[in-house]
């Protein structure tokens, strides 16, 4: 039987601040003094990484939002969770 490697966790970085505005959420950047907008779907991983989570724990609290359930969309929602890391709003923990 083969075991399955732990998933890291992904949380948002501590150098953010948010705002809601006008129905928008936007994501501030302390140090650059940047503001970033988020769609639906950013928004609602957003709020779902409020704790550390998987990214599969994260694509299973989406799958109800988006009535989401293939692997495509864990595919997806991997991208999305590289961009987020590459523009420095979430980190990955060790």
């Amino acid at each position: 039987m083969t075991e399955s490697s732990p998933q890291p966790r992904y949380r948002r970085c501590p150098h953010l601040s948010t705002r809601q505005v006008d129905g928008d959420l936007l994501v501030f950047d302390n140090r650059t003094m940047t503001a970033i907008g988020m769609n639906r779907t950013c928004r609602a991983i957003w709020r779902l990484i409020e704790q550390p989570m998987t990214i599969r724990e994260v694509a299973r609290g989406l799958e109800s939002q988006f009535d989401m359930s293939d692997e495509r969309s864990l595919e997806d929602i991997k991208a999305v969770f590289n961009a987020l890391v590459a523009e420095k709003l979430v980190e990955k923990l060790a």
